[in-house]
């Protein structure tokens, strides 16, 4: 085996080439990161995943991709979309905080004086879209990975995931 083949070609026992597009992504140093996609979708369908896409667009799958399989390696049941339901349910619960304190405050030192607080904070999904599309040049463009996509580099992929706990605790 060749001592500077990626982490991708090491776990899936395969000579690593020049132009390999699993080298980029999953330095030979990083291991344990192609073998949680390996195990949850399997290497030749994250090569193939990947090869599909603009080499652009790549290292945001690679980190959609991660993402989604640490979250299905903690909850095989539900897996992203569990996190993705309880992070819409605290959202609801701070929106309803925000309106309950801003009641109390317009009780005690009277409606007008109550500082305006904006609605829309939060970016929206399509919101995030153009954003990434235009940063590539692609404003309108159908062909991005998603919102996962404004994440950053796989380098630092375990630093800017958000920790994923069970659903079972608080």
């Amino acid at each position: 085996m060749n001592p500077t083949s990626c982490s991708a070609c090491k776990v899936m026992k395969r000579e690593c080439t020049l132009g390999c597009i699993l080298k980029p992504h999953f330095p030979s140093t990083k291991t344990g990161i192609f073998e949680c996609l390996h195990t949850v979708f399997g290497g030749d369908n994250v090569f193939k995943i990947l090869s599909n896409l603009q080499p652009f667009q790549r290292e945001n799958a690679v980190i959609a991709l991660c993402y989604k399989a640490e979250a299905r390696v903690r909850d095989p049941i539900s897996g992203y979309y569990g996190r993705l339901l309880k992070y819409q349910n605290d959202v609801k619960i701070l929106d309803e905080q925000i309106k309950r304190a801003k009641s109390e405050l317009a009780s005690i030192i009277g409606p007008d004086r109550v500082p305006p607080y904006p609605n829309n904070i939060l970016p929206t999904h399509n919101s995030l879209l153009s954003d990434i599309d235009g940063r590539h040049g692609n404003a309108g463009s159908s062909t991005s990975v998603g919102p996962s996509m404004a994440l950053g580099s796989t380098s630092a992929i375990r630093e800017k995931l958000p920790p994923l706990q069970n659903q079972n605790q608080p």
